[in-house]
């Protein structure tokens, strides 16, 4: 279940990182206040993220876009790009591109919006990186003309920042 603050300096996402009995809440608080682990538990954790720096530009001369990159309260960086292509067509061209180079889909299907309304593509996936063993995770969808891109090292945060801007 996810809940929604807002805030002065962002929005505050609390969100559950296990699912499990009130019972089972109990017994992991009780063994938490034994000992301190850097580990996820049950018990809702608060995360914001602060705009970075920002900007725009051309990608190969002629197709604008523009770009953001955030920083997590705990620490992991997110930035997102937004690209203006020149039709549907081309931005659905762009997406598989960056499908074709993933290391692994999790999934794939539409993009709804609020209204329950299908507004386009969407992709989840694992990109290798050099810097890391693990990769990253690329959110990618299409709405209309637009090409939309998330990318995180975390693919937990991509999908919060998800969740709570789009």
């Amino acid at each position: 279940m996810f809940t929604f603050i807002s805030i002065r300096a962002g929005i505050v996402l609390l969100c559950c990182f296990a699912t499990c009995s009130p019972r089972a809440i109990c017994r992991e608080r009780s063994q938490e206040k034994k000992q301190a682990s850097p580990i996820a538990t049950s018990q809702p954790t608060a995360v914001t993220f602060h705009d970075e720096q920002g900007g725009n530009g051309l990608i190969e001369g002629r197709i604008p876009f523009s770009f953001h990159d955030y920083k997590s309260s705990d620490g992991i960086a997110l930035s997102i790009f937004t690209e203006k292509r020149v039709s549907f067509r081309d931005a659905r061209k762009a997406m598989q591109a960056e499908i074709s180079k993933a290391a692994r889909i999790v999934t794939r299907g539409s993009k709804w919006n609020r209204r329950g309304q299908r507004m386009g593509e969407r992709a989840v996936l694992i990109r290798r990186t050099k810097d890391s063993y693990q990769g990253e995770a690329v959110i990618i969808w299409t709405e209309g003309r637009n090409l939309h891109r998330i990318e995180s090292p975390s693919l937990t945060h991509a999908l919060l920042f998800e969740k709570m801007y789009f």
